[in-house]
């Protein structure tokens, strides 16, 4: 079972994300072809680099799944809703 912290425990999800006991905050993101979703991808990363809190990234061609959890405090904390927002507004403004 996934744990949250006390000061996400009464945080909404962002929206079209799920919560998976295993990897945290969870979403799939549907992309124009491979190349969109590496391209997505590597804007990700330059975040989770800046954030400091890396996600995880699995790219099927043209959709693209994300996850986060913060594995130091074993469940979803603030960066992972943080993070999660950003990785939204990314997508939308690809």
């Amino acid at each position: 079972m996934i744990r949250k912290s006390k000061q996400t425990e009464k945080r909404q999800l962002p929206e079209g994300w799920t919560i998976d006991k295993h990897l945290g905050l969870v979403k799939h993101y549907q992309t124009k072809n491979f190349v969109d979703s590496i391209r997505i991808s590597v804007e990700i990363a330059e975040l989770a680099e800046l954030m400091g809190h890396h996600p995880r990234l699995v790219i099927n061609y043209s959709e693209l799944g994300v996850s986060t959890i913060t594995h130091s405090e074993g469940g979803l904390t603030d960066k992972d809703y943080e993070l999660a927002k950003n990785i939204d507004k990314i997508y939308l403004e690809s």
